[in-house]
């Protein structure tokens, strides 16, 4: 192996030495050879820390593998050789031993002089002391080195600080200790510009710089290392000197990035952007106005991170409100940061309020009633939105409608009122941002439902028709109201009927004050309601119909004969007074004066009675209608009904029908009449087969028989009774034959009061020898007969009597 390639290897295994040092706290390496062959020219006399004087005459410069090292244990020979072993030096003074070598040789030309004036102050640092040398301005230079090993230990006035620089901006950073010019930076954050200018640091930021720690070293990296102590037995120690530290210094710098801020405005029910609305923007001093465009977005921008903004709206868009929010945003760095600030659209309510026309808000009574009325609102184009109803006070609401023009309309009327047909249009307009709510109220008036009471008047039986003579107009009645029995109005009926009008809806009563011509009069309350008769009808009607009693009464009638012609005829014809006969079954026919219309039929009973009862006002014709046999018709007569409940009372004699009797003698032959008296007559009742008697007129007594006269006629003094009677002749005139003819008549009334018979005979022949006379034995048989007769009719109507 040559020289060189010797060499080279002793350099490797020196490096390699070199280091496991670094990596081992105390290694042991073997070097392979000290050289001393190199001499600086300048002695030292000192005095080691074992008192001992010594003098170094040439100081040698000692090189270890081909390194300078310095000796560090002065009074002890180095001799040049291998089989020195290395490891970390550990003394005290190796801080400031490594600076001393550091600035007295690293960092110098590396002449003899640095390293001689390195190993002097290494020695006086590890406890010599300097006595004298050779070395020019030893002292001196060491002052220097000293110095700069002062130097080297201060620190930059921003070391360990935090500095905090905005994006965008340049942060000047003064070391008031002066030493940044020995610095050079070794790191930076990312993307952050530094740069030195003696004693300055400018930092800028951009927006993709980092925050991180700023660096910076006195010395390069190369320059520091670890102190390396070289050994060998009952030799000197030897030291090859680093730097333990690189001087270095370091502050955080805290980027502050700058960031966006956008404040979205959106309908909080749509969420559509908003425009127009105004926003502002506080942080620290500033304050920005930014108005919403028409995506609904208000932006700031380049605002520093972490700088909190205050966001409000100043105004709001018009037709929304403002809630009046306060945003806080933290900006971020690099980034949007986005708020959302909703606005509810102001919304409108309308209000009603309702009243009577009349009355206003106060109701005069219980049927009217603000209550109920019904709206339909609308928009100006027809589009319903809402119904409104009122409450117990006329009061209606209808809210969450939009702004705009709407109108509305009354479709159903409380109750009492007339419904109003008109639109009601209104408005509701945008009150400003902070209102809520717009709000609008319309009064409505509507007219109040009046009524017309109506009193119809009626018969209670005959309806609208009054009975008899009574009449239903005339009638006065009052109309008072029910509830405090107040006097409202006075009316007379007219055509049956009367009326009130005007009236308000309610309860009344009509109360009749006087009774028209022909009625009983009406105490009674009759009450009625007027009630409401719906929205659509002008006017309430109300008809209240009165039953009228009319006055009632009555009459009755004893019917009687004056006689029974029947079986009272001789006590009549003998002028004895007869008792009346009570007629049965006689009718009556009552006819009213006014409708000429029969109103009742009547008839007797056994003892002549017969009432009519329940007769209305009215005057009446009674008229016998139907007559008992033998009887005169009674006269018509007339009664009045005035007087309710009245009974009026008649005796009605009936006449028996009577005829005086005429008879005429006269001859058959001639039809002359006989002038001669004497002709004899017997008139006999058919029915009870009596003779007719009546007073003599010339004496005392009764007669049966009657003569003619001298003018050939007879005439009964007395009127015979109603009846069936036959006329015999019973004594014929002088010179007539007596007629066996018998004439039967009837009194009856038909012949004006007088019957007359002509009654003939024949004469008698002139040869009358077998004739008998009148007058003789025949007469005076006959008159036997009739005696005989008498008595025996006589003595038959005495049975019958008894």
């Amino acid at each position: 192996m040559n020289k060189m390639n010797i060499n080279k290897m002793k350099v490797i295994g020196s490096l390699l030495v070199l280091c496991i040092s670094l990596l081992l706290p105390s290694v042991t390496v073997f070097a392979e050879e000290l050289n001393l062959d190199t001499r600086t020219g300048y002695d030292y006399t000192g005095i080691n820390p074992n008192g001992e004087t010594i003098t170094d005459t040439n100081l040698e410069r000692m090189k270890l593998d081909g390194f300078d090292v310095f000796c560090i244990e002065h009074g002890k020979y180095a001799t040049g050789g291998d089989n020195y072993s290395s490891a970390t030096y550990n003394g005290n003074q190796k801080d400031l031993l490594s600076k001393i070598a550091y600035f007295g040789f690293t960092n110098t030309s590396q002449s003899n002089y640095d390293y001689a004036v390195t190993q002097v102050m290494i020695w006086e640092t590890l406890g010599d002391t300097y006595q004298s040398s050779t070395i020019p301005n030893y002292a001196k230079r060491k002052g220097e080195i000293m110095n700069l090993i002062k130097r080297y230990n201060i620190d930059p006035s921003f070391k360990n600080k935090t500095y905090t620089v905005n994006v965008g901006e340049t942060l000047v950073i003064d070391d008031s200790n002066t030493v940044l010019s020995d610095m050079q930076l070794a790191s930076i954050p990312k993307n952050l510009k530094v740069e030195k200018d003696g004693n300055k640091l400018k930092i800028t930021a951009t927006s993709n710089s980092e925050s991180g720690i700023v660096s910076l070293q006195k010395v390069t990296n190369n320059k520091v290392g670890t102190s390396i102590t070289y050994t060998k037995p009952d030799r000197q120690s030897l030291a090859k000197f680093k730097l333990e530290d690189k001087g270095e210094s370091s502050f955080s710098v805290e980027v502050r990035h700058r960031g966006d801020l956008e404040v979205m405005k959106i309908d909080e029910d749509t969420k559509k952007p908003l425009a127009n609305a105004k926003i502002k923007f506080q942080y620290g001093s500033t304050t920005k106005e930014v108005v919403t465009g028409k995506d609904g977005i208000a932006r700031i921008e380049n605002i520093l991170e972490g700088t909190e903004v205050i966001v409000s709206e100043i105004s709001a868009p018009n037709g929304y409100v403002n809630k009046g929010e306060l945003l806080t945003a933290v900006i971020k760095p690099n980034s949007c940061v986005t708020l959302t600030l909703n606005n509810k659209e102001q919304l409108g309510t309308i209000n009603v309020i309702k009243t009577g026309e009349e009355f206003g808000a106060t109701m005069p009574n219980s049927f009217y009633s603000l209550e109920n009325a019904t709206f339909g609102v609308f928009t100006d184009k027809d589009v319903r939105v809402g119904t409104i109803k009122t409450d117990i006070k006329g009061h209606g609401t209808l809210s969450g409608l939009k702004l705009g023009n709407y109108y509305m309309i009354e479709e159903k009327a409380p109750e009492g009122f007339k419904i109003s047909t008109e639109k009601q249009p209104f408005t509701l307009s945008y009150a400003g941002q902070h209102v809520e709510v717009a709000s609008s109220s319309i009064a409505i008036t509507n007219e109040e439902q009046k009524g017309i009471a109506v009193l119809m008047k009626e018969d209670r039986v005959t309806g609208a028709i009054p009975q008899g003579a009574a009449t239903l107009d005339g009638a006065i009645y009052e109309l008072h109201r029910a509830s405090d029995d107040l006097l409202l109005d006075t009316v007379i009926i007219e055509n049956g009927r009367a009326q009130v009008e005007n009236l308000l809806l309610g309860e009344y009563y009509w109360l009749e004050k006087q009774a028209p011509v022909g009625y009983q009069l009406d105490s009674e309350k009759h009450a009625f309601t007027i009630t409401y008769a719906g929205e659509k009808v002008e006017m309430a009607i109300q008809e209240t119909v009165v039953k009228e009693d009319v006055i009632l009464g009555g009459f009755d009638i004893i019917k009687f004969g004056n006689y029974d012609w029947k079986n009272s005829l001789i006590q009549y014809l003998k002028g004895e007074k007869p008792p009346i006969l009570p007629l049965e079954n006689v009718e009556f026919t009552v006819i009213s004066n006014t409708t000429n219309k029969v109103v009742e039929v009547g008839i007797t009973d056994g003892e002549g009675h017969v009432s009519f009862k329940d007769l209305p006002y009215d005057t009446y014709s009674v008229k016998e209608t139907v007559t008992p046999e033998g009887y005169k018709v009674s006269n018509d007569f007339e009664v009045t009904i005035s007087e309710h409940g009245k009974t009026h009372h008649y005796a009605i004699e009936n006449k028996v029908l009577e005829e005086r009797l005429k008879v005429v003698k006269y001859d058959l032959a001639t039809g002359e009449t006989i002038p001669r008296t004497g002709a004899g007559f017997q008139i006999k009742n058919l029915e009870t087969g009596e003779l007719v008697q009546l007073p003599k007129s010339d004496s005392d007594g009764f007669t049966d028989t009657f003569y003619t006269n001298n003018e050939g006629f007879l005439q009964l003094s007395k009127a015979l009774p109603y009846g069936s009677y036959e006329l015999t002749e019973v004594q014929a005139p002088t010179g007539y034959q007596l007629s066996s003819d018998k004439v039967t008549f009837a009194v009856d009334g038909s012949h004006g009061g007088l019957i007359v018979i002509r009654f003939g005979d024949h004469a008698i022949p002139e040869n009358t020898e077998n004739l008998v006379e009148t007058g003789q034995s025949v007469g005076q048989m006959l008159a036997v007969g009739t005696t005989l007769t008498l008595a025996s009719l006589l003595s038959l109507w005495r049975l019958k009597k008894a």
